[in-house]
């Protein structure tokens, strides 16, 4: 046997059938143009869907404050019992108004009572609301700042990066100036002591003839 929930749920929601079991006329207990399918609320988004635990929150507040006696909740109900009968719309709502009227309920009655849990679901919207917006402090505020912050962390490390390469850059510039300096400086240093180990050896041969010569010239 359905629960009281699952009762007030189908009050709104028609059940899936099969195309066999489901009349056409089912069909019509949303009317909806067809030039209105199309259309779509600005404050809905185009990819919202049904939600079963939210319907049967929503539905749980309803029945928590279910009106005692006939009411709007208890005509919906008549209505859908005549959902598989051959009639249309108007004759549905007719007929079941006939049967309420006869337990003194009138229309005023009935759109307050409308009235009353369309009251009770704004406030569980309000809940709603104050919920989503501690998650979105949560989940979406608080990790935005992180965010932000890290973002900001990246910036100036990136900046300490690139003044570190370009550090970098001038010292490697200065190392090949230092480089082309100890290269050109070893280059002459080596010209030069060949220069002088030549020069140098020049003139130790010419003293050595010069005093071969002697000893051979002048040794009585």
């Amino acid at each position: 046997m359905p629960s009281t929930l699952d009762k007030i749920k189908s009050l709104f929601f028609v059940t899936e059938e099969t195309p066999e079991t489901k009349p056409a006329e089912t069909q019509k207990s949303v009317p909806q143009p067809a030039a209105a399918k199309t259309e779509t609320k600005p404050s809905i988004p185009t990819n919202a869907g049904l939600d079963e635990k939210i319907l049967t929150s929503l539905s749980k507040a309803i029945d928590d404050n279910n009106m005692s006696g006939f009411d709007f909740l208890e005509f919906k109900n008549s209505i859908k019992a005549l959902e598989n009968l051959p009639m249309d719309e108007a004759t549905k709502y007719r007929s079941a108004f006939a049967t309420a009227a006869t337990m003194g309920v009138n229309l005023d009655s009935l759109v307050k009572s409308a009235n009353f849990y369309k009251e009770v679901l704004n406030k569980e919207k309000g809940k709603f609301e104050d919920a989503l917006s501690l998650q979105v402090d949560k989940n979406v505020v608080e990790k935005q700042k992180q965010v932000e912050s890290m973002n900001a962390d990246v910036l100036k490390k990136s900046e300490q990066i690139k003044q570190l390469t370009e550090q970098i850059q001038t010292m490697q510039a200065e190392i090949e100036k230092h480089q082309a300096f100890i290269t050109e400086a070893n280059s002459k240093i080596e010209a030069t002591k060949a220069n002088f180990e030549f020069t140098f050896s020049h003139l130790s041969s010419q003293i050595d003839e010069d005093v071969a010569k002697m000893q051979q010239f002048l040794t009585p």
